[in-house]
Order: structure tokens, then sequence, then C-alpha cells
């Protein structure tokens, strides 16, 4: 087959044993990546069959490198929080499905964003490295209109490493009113 850049090429499939890709922004590496070259220019030219195998290579890429948290992890973030499904939901703005999503092992994981970051943040709280996430989180629910459930001695039953609420510094960022 003719290489459709230089026209002049031929394009022949190659097995490259350790590739370079880059999906999304980010560089990975493949095991025996599956491309098509072009013998003249070096084009190359990926079937949809070899980026679907790569966006599934992307994703436990991520997960095995700490950049995205996997099923597990965010289960345990939330059960951790004291929070059923709903609530933590309410808590980081989200719907219900896309927390069910997020902790099903069969659906593809969640990805690089603004929600991955802030999961990541709140799984540093829950190790103690950092401190003032979930509270932050608390006080935006509540200047929305959300109220998270309580235990019967009135306290929040969603604090991490310590046994009382903690408050965020003055000034802090938000949208927190």
């Amino acid at each position: 087959m003719k290489c459709s850049k230089c026209k002049e090429g031929e394009v022949k499939k190659v097995t490259i044993e350790k590739y370079q890709a880059r999906l999304k922004g980010i560089s990975f590496p493949v095991d025996n990546a599956e491309i098509e070259k072009c013998d003249s220019c070096d084009a190359e030219l990926y079937s949809a069959k070899e980026i679907r195998r790569w966006e599934q290579l992307l994703d436990e890429h991520l997960i095995t490198s700490g950049l995205i948290l996997s099923p597990t992890q965010i289960s345990s973030i939330r059960e951790n929080l004291g929070l059923n499904v709903l609530h933590f939901a309410k808590l980081l703005g989200v719907t219900r499905q896309s927390v069910y999503g997020w902790e099903n092992d069969n659906a593809k994981p969640l990805s690089i964003g603004p929600t991955s970051l802030l999961l990541s943040l709140l799984l540093e709280e829950k190790s103690g490295k950092i401190d003032g996430i979930v509270d932050f989180l608390v006080k935006s629910a509540k200047a929305r209109g959300i109220d998270l459930p309580k235990t019967q001695d009135d306290k929040p039953n969603y604090i991490f490493p310590k046994n009382r609420l903690r408050t965020l510094p003055t000034g802090s960022p938000g949208f927190c009113v």
C-alpha cells in the first residue's frame, strides 16, 4: 500500500518491541506495538484495534503509576469517610451514577481530570500527608445547601485521621460563601 503522506513509499506492518506511545497527551510504554510504517518517510499509521489496546494499556499504566485511582481505592476513600454513594456524590458535586461507575471494576477507569485529582487529594488526606480537603468539601457542600449525615452525638462521621472537624485557614480558595 502506498503511503498517504508522501505518496511514494510503501507502508508495511511492523511490530516494535518497546514503543513509546502517546495518547491523550500522555507518553507510556507499549510492548509489541503493531504499527504500519512508511519505508520512505517513516510515517506511522495505527489500526483502530491497536489504539483500543493502547487505551487499555494507558489506563493500566495510569493506575499502576498512581496517576488515577482504582475502583477499590475510590470505594475505600468513600467508606473511610463513612458515606454512602449518594452522600459521597453530593460531597463531590457529581451524580451517584458517576460514583457507581468509578467503583465498578468492569467499567472504564476514571480519566485524569479535576475529579481524579480531587480523589487523589482525598487519598493523600486519608494517609495523613495533607489536611483540610474534607473540611473544604464539607463547607462547600453546606454552602450549596447540602447536609451530610452526622452521628448520634451530632459530630460529622466523615473525618479521616482525627476524630474532630478541622477548620480551613482564613482566605481558603473555593466556592464557599
